[in-house]
């Protein structure tokens, strides 16, 4: 946490962790680009569209 706090990725503010948007739509599309095409061999899932996709598809 220090580290990132130093490099200014991330800031710790009435106890709550923020980070910067640009990091976080980083971390989502390095996600994304784990399989493109079917989101459920995803990590993790952001979008609600694809979540309904994902929970529909594995009724």
């Amino acid at each position: 946490m220090d580290v990132l706090k130093d490099r200014c990725l991330i800031s710790v503010s009435e106890g709550r962790i923020v980070m910067h948007d640009l990091i976080q739509e980083m971390g989502h599309e390095i996600v994304r680009q784990q399989c493109v095409s079917d989101p459920g061999k995803r990590s993790r899932l952001w979008k609600h569209e694809e979540i309904y996709q994902v929970l529909k598809k594995n009724k």
